[in-house]
């Protein structure tokens, strides 16, 4: 016989109220199944049973009331004396081995990771290179999108300069590189990057538009109101002129002091450059012209009156011969005639020398026209001397650019 054959082990048995054994190692592996529960049940049922009782007997009652009690006392020694210290004894065991398990599972995750340390480094420098080249990436298609929104939006949204180089760096930059599985990110920001530059760009341009076509209006308004003031200016100036040189018309018939006052004033007076602008020399000119006309007519004036002081002297005289006459004539025609006097005094009075004369004086200056006048005088010459004495009958007055003035006889 091999010594080192073991013998087997003893195998403990529990008795239950001396009617079932079972043992020890089996208990849990036969009440875990009904099956092999069942013939035990069978067993206790063939042992309590009772047959041929009498219950109208008490021998027969307690008979089957012994049965029924045995079955339950049967009951709890099976489960005090073999179940539940079978189970207590299982829990333990389960209790250690979840221990046991605990322990071997930590000790395999260390030795796990212990052996796996190298690769778990690896793997998380790798982890940081990754995350590194993804925040890059992200990064410079951050840096695309704020291509498009300048830094200072107030200045460099009004630099056309900056942004057609902004939008040249844009254009520029190559999303098919280095952008790997983001380069569908990186073209949508150059997108909207040259997008957000190109509509400020043209927006710039047409505002700069609009502001040279808002200037360019605004210097041909301002042109067309400098046409307009100088046309207005030359038409009041030359209003202005024609009213300098209609002062010797208007000082027709005046006398030679309002004429001697009108040329005192114009030798005092300074002709304004800008009520005149480009006809301010020749409004000097007209003045120099208007003053040598009016000494000539103060100068005619001035004879006109001379002549008048001696034909009132002469009046004078010829009405006081005339009142003697008329008393002498009074006198005579009581005694020999019936003639009206009015009749004859105006025979009397009557000049045949003196004859009417229509004159027409015509003057060219810078205004021309004529006048026509109706005089009295003895002859031609006196008539076109004094014509300023008569009747003006007619006067009109033209543009011209010479200066003259003619007196004519026109009957």
């Amino acid at each position: 016989m091999d010594e080192t054959k073991k013998a087997p082990a003893k195998v403990e048995t529990i008795t239950v109220e001396g009617l079932l054994k079972i043992k020890k190692n089996s208990v849990i592996s036969v009440f875990s199944d009904e099956k092999k529960i069942q013939p035990y049940i069978d067993k206790v049922r063939k042992e309590a049973l009772v047959v041929d009782i009498d219950l109208k007997t008490k021998k027969g009652r307690d008979l089957i009331a012994g049965a029924a009690y045995k079955v339950s006392k049967f009951k709890t020694g099976l489960i005090k004396q073999a179940i539940d210290p079978s189970v207590a004894e299982y829990k333990a065991a389960i209790k250690s081995v979840a221990g046991g398990k605990k322990f071997f599972s930590e000790s395999m995750d260390d030795l796990r990771d212990e052996i796996r340390a190298p690769l778990t480094e690896w793997e998380a420098a790798e982890k940081v290179k990754e995350e590194k080249r993804i925040s890059d990436i992200k990064e410079s298609i951050s840096n695309i999108i704020s291509l498009g929104d300048p830094v200072n939006p107030s200045e460099d949204l009004e630099d056309k300069e900056y942004l057609a180089s902004m939008l040249d760096a844009v254009e520029n930059i190559d999303c098919t590189d280095g952008f790997d599985e983001f380069t569908q990110d990186a073209l949508q920001a150059k997108a909207a990057a040259k997008e957000s530059l190109s509509k400020a760009l043209n927006g710039l341009i047409q505002k700069e538009i609009e502001e040279k076509s808002r200037l360019q209006l605004l210097d041909q308004q301002k042109k067309l109101d400098e046409e307009k003031a100088a046309i207005e200016l030359k038409t009041q100036a030359q209003a202005r002129l024609n009213k300098l040189m209609m002062i010797p018309i208007e000082l027709i018939g005046k006398s030679s002091e309002d004429i001697q006052l009108k040329i005192n004033s114009l030798i005092k007076y300074e002709v304004p450059k800008s009520e005149f602008g480009d006809l301010y020399e020749q409004a000097c000119e007209s003045v120099k012209t208007v003053i040598t006309q009016l000494e000539g007519m103060h100068q005619q004036q001035t004879l006109v009156e001379d002549a008048k002081a001696k034909d009132c002297t002469k009046a004078q005289e010829l009405e006081e011969a005339n009142t003697s006459t008329r008393q002498a004539m009074d006198i005579q025609s009581q005694q020999e005639s019936s003639v009206p006097v009015v009749e004859r005094v105006q025979k009397s009075e009557a000049d045949p020398s003196v004859k009417k004369f229509k004159l027409q004086v015509e003057w060219s200056g810078y205004s021309r026209g004529y006048s026509i006048y109706e005089v009295e005088a003895k002859d031609e010459e006196s008539a076109k001397k004094f014509f300023y004495e008569g009747k003006k009958l007619d006067h009109v007055v033209v543009r011209d650019d010479t200066e003259s003035q003619e007196v004519n006889i026109i009957n």
